[in-house]
């Protein structure tokens, strides 16, 4: 299993044929073109699946009639199929994967039902595979609710396997046929029961049984995944019996993964199924069944949306509505057993199907049931349910006196309820605008948030998260310092604290505040966002787990925008399509949920970039082309917000991707001359610098009292180009050691002197941080081991490239010093071909890149630059 809970390109394939299969069910084919269009980064695995289709259309028309309503076999031999020991008879369905035919068993002249897998010869290894999985999970089950396997074979390249033939009708069925037959008002009656009995006792045990048969699987490592009704038969005996085990997963086979790829039918999905990145086990079948004894009891799903997308967002963030508003006469104790299998968090549901067979069982009998204690009123209900003849005179006393403590407590907790809402509201409201950067807006919502009654610390955050936002470090580390100390057990306070730090290019404090953050019990949404976002900068994949608990606790739509930047990072450092596109679904997302919010177009405008330039590497121009148009509709929304300091820095590093530097400048000057912000001032310098305005440039850098680690370097590059700025140059980079900076400060002093063409005292610079280990990070530290090592001249090239591995941003960094210390060498053209591969990793905003291309673009104004060095 990944750890980071990413879906693999198998199981991402797995989900689009899911869909395909799902609309074809439906009457709703796409059309194959279409389909391979939605899906370009898998399109040989789809073209393979849509090739057997066509096989699979081929052998229908064999051993199938040509009318769609199932009909009998014609005498004649010659028309009929046989495979094997097996005599096909007529067609029963179609699922996902195969076609169900009643068939007879020649050697034990019994009827059995007989599934054979679509495609026929030549299909494809994965539908062969997948089918097989089937046959195997359901044939190790023997259980009288279970459909039981009774053979399986292959005949000709025609895979197939015998199993019970159930007689009766699916509950899908069934429930179609309730719903036309019963008035819009939802009523009680005994259609779905054949002894006439009440209806509610009947579906309870009927659901029962399907628990008791999903226990003995789950007992055997068997979670079947595609619970509904359709796959729940009722035989003529009145057993409900359990099929289709097309998606089910065998937990100890090697290899296989039990994550949440978003396969199966949406509407019965569980949350954690749904989500498609936090791992399934049994309790999703348990969430399922809920479901289907939702729509038994009130003939609707407990999700309904305009698609698949919809429904599966309402599963993962909204609360169905309780039974009982929908039909009053469920009984409280059967709505209660539903409620608690379909729960959101997991925990809180049945923590086994045997638990909630015992339930409905107790419910059916009459019996007390387990789920969430009664209260007064409920216990009574129960009692005279149990004993109407004595319960009538004392009924009405218990009602009147238990009814009016009920309502005294309840205007109660409704207030208290109400309070809480409105200011989580504010707060939600809050976040999401010093998100936004918008200093006015910001305040404005701050100040909603102390009418609330919000912690002065919690006010104290909000102005730093905003300072955050803005590039404002020195004023964001202040605020969030003044949270820390007024909320010093709150995970959030530090965690943003932290993640300031690094904003700060502080990167020895930051680790020293997060190992703070690890020793507190994050609790709420808000604990886990900050945490993720202050995890992700060490560890991508720990932040995204952190990111997804915070989304399930509560939908944050920061939570997105965060979670969007984190795949974002991760795309760029792994190249990986399938992280890119992670991170434009997050980023379409909060830009849904967050309306002309400058903070979510500015990280959808980024993952589309980034997807763009991946799919350009890989040859896919189309894809790439309408990933740019995206990007570009997202650069327009932000053009009204360019005069915040995020925006300005982002659109303006876009422009310079897509090959616009007059506009980026442009940018980026009318941000400087209204904000003081060292974001700006940087991007605003740097291409100063690369435009040969070396005296604007450093005027622009030198005038901040307070500048970060990447101004204070560009500062010193500055310097050499001035007239006699060489000395004073010198005089930077000696004092910066002398500070005794450690980090990423440390670490890249080497890079100036190597500018410089002080090689020696690069090199002895270099020497002394690997004297002193301590100093360096624990981010990256490995690859930053060797880059030192080769700074020492103690490592080769090749060795330091090897020692980067697939990551671009250690790829980045190796070109980068590679090139560098072929200039101080004076070896411009391997210093050119280097800064070009640093360029191409496309890790755009990274330092290393920054510089390669400006160094790039200084060797195509003079080819003999850097003048000092011979």
């Amino acid at each position: 299993m990944s750890l980071s809970n990413t879906p693999s390109q198998d199981e991402l394939v797995d989900a689009a044929i899911a869909d395909w299969l799902e609309a074809e069910e439906a009457g709703r084919t796409p059309a194959p073109g279409d389909f391979l269009a939605r899906h370009p980064d898998m399109a040989d695995e789809l073209q393979a699946f849509l090739a057997d289709r066509i096989k699979f259309q081929q052998l229908a028309a064999i051993v199938a009639p040509a009318e769609s309503v199932p009909s009998p076999c014609p005498t004649a031999e010659a028309d009929c199929r046989r495979l094997g020991d097996f005599e096909i008879v007529r067609e029963i369905g179609r699922g996902g994967m195969g076609i169900v035919y009643e068939a007879r068993q020649i050697s034990l002249k019994r009827q059995v039902a007989l599934k054979v897998l679509k495609g026929g010869p030549g299909l494809a290894e994965r539908s062969l595979l997948r089918f097989r999985r089937e046959a195997e999970a359901a044939a190790r089950l023997h259980h009288a609710h279970i459909v039981p396997i009774y053979a399986t074979g292959e005949v000709a390249g025609d895979h197939f396997y015998a199993m019970e033939l159930i007689e009766g009708p699916s509950l899908d069925k069934l429930l179609e046929q309730r719903r036309r037959d019963l008035s819009p008002r939802v009523s009680v009656d005994s259609r779905l029961t054949p002894d006439g009995g009440d209806y509610f006792c009947h579906v309870a045990r009927l659901v029962g049984e399907a628990a008791d048969a999903l226990h003995h699987a789950h007992g055997q490592g068997v979670i079947h995944r595609d619970v509904k009704p359709s796959n729940l038969l009722l035989a003529p005996d009145g057993r409900l019996c359990i099929s289709d085990f097309g998606l089910a997963r065998i937990t100890e086979l090697p290899g296989v993964t039990i994550s949440g790829d978003v396969v199966g039918s949406p509407s019965y999905m569980s949350p954690e199924q749904a989500a498609g990145r936090i791992p399934v086990d049994h309790r999703t079948d348990i969430y399922s069944l809920g479901a289907t004894l939702y729509e038994l009891l009130t003939l609707r799903l407990p999700y309904v949306g305009r698609g698949r997308d919809e429904v599966l967002l309402k599963i993962i963030y909204d609360t169905p509505p309780r039974p009982r508003r929908l039909n009053g006469k469920i009984p409280p104790d059967l709505e209660t057993i539903c409620m608690m299998a379909i729960d959101k968090d997991r925990n809180r549901r049945y923590q086994s199907a045997a638990e909630f067979a015992r339930d409905l069982q107790n419910f059916a009998a009459g019996r007390p049931i387990a789920a969430h204690r009664p209260g007064v009123l409920l216990r009574g209900w129960r009692w005279s349910r149990r004993r109407p003849a004595l319960s009538a005179l004392g009924a009405l006393m218990v009602f009147i006196a238990g009814l009016a403590a009920y309502f005294a407590y309840t205007a109660w907790s409704s207030r208290e309820e109400l309070a809480v809402a409105h200011l989580q509201d504010a707060v939600d409201d809050a976040l999401a605008t010093t998100m936004s950067g918008d200093s006015t807006a910001a305040e404005q919502a701050i100040a909603r948030i102390a009418t609330e009654g919000a912690d002065t610390g919690w006010i104290a955050l909000l102005r730093g998260h905003l300072a955050f936002q803005r590039g404002e470090h020195d004023e964001a580390i202040k605020q969030l310092q003044e949270a820390v100390a007024q909320l010093p057990e709150s995970a959030a306070a530090r965690a943003l604290l932290a993640a300031a730090y690094v904003a700060a290019g502080w990167w020895e404090k930051y680790e020293q505040v997060l190992d703070e953050v690890e020793q507190l019990t994050p609790e709420s949404a808000e604990d886990y966002l900050f945490r993720g976002l202050a995890e992700s900068y060490l560890d991508p994949l720990r932040g995204r787990l952190s990111l997804d608990e915070a989304i399930r606790r509560r939908r944050l739509p920061a939570a997105f925008v965060v979670r969007a930047e984190v795949c974002t990072n991760q795309a760029v450092d792994s190249g990986e399509i399938r992280d890119a596109l992670a991170a434009v679904a997050d980023a379409r997302l909060a830009c849904e949920l967050l309306k002309d919010n400058p903070a979510a177009l500015l990280v959808s405008l980024n993952a589309h970039l980034v997807a763009a330039g991946l799919h350009e590497d890989a040859g896919r121009a189309d894809e790439c082309d309408a990933l740019m148009e995206q990007a570009e509709l997202d650069a327009r929304g932000l053009a009204p917000y360019s005069h915040l300091p995020a925006v300005a820095y982002d659109l303006a590093m876009y422009q310079v991707a897509v090959g616009q530097e007059q506009a980026a400048f442009k940018i980026l000057q009318e941000a400087a001359l209204v904000s003081d912000n060292a974001r700006v001032a940087y991007g605003y310098a740097l291409l100063l610098y690369r435009r040969g305005d070396f005296a604007q440039g450093f005027t622009i850098l030198d005038r901040r009292p307070h500048r970060s680690n990447n101004e204070e370097l560009l500062r010193i590059l500055i310097l050499m180009e001035l007239p006699e700025g060489r000395e004073l140059a010198q005089a930077a980079c000696r004092e910066l050691g002398e500070r005794g900076s450690n980090g990423l400060a440390a670490l890249f002093r080497p890079i100036l002197l190597l500018v410089l063409g002080d090689q020696q005292t690069a090199v002895a610079v270099s020497h002394g941080l690997c004297e002193q280990p301590e100093r360096l990070l624990r981010l990256r530290r490995a690859f930053y081991e060797k880059l030192l090592t080769y700074n020492c001249e103690e490592l080769s090239e090749d060795d330091l490239l090897a020692a980067a591995g697939s990551s671009k941003w250690d790829q980045c960094e190796a070109h980068f010093f590679i090139g560098l210390h072929a200039l101080a060498a004076g070896n411009r053209d391997d210093a050119k071909r280097h800064f070009h591969e640093a360029v191409a990793t496309r890790c755009n905003g990274f330092l290393a890149l920054d510089w390669s291309r400006a160094f790039l673009i200084r060797l195509e104004v003079d080819a003999r630059w850097p003048k000092w060095i011979p």
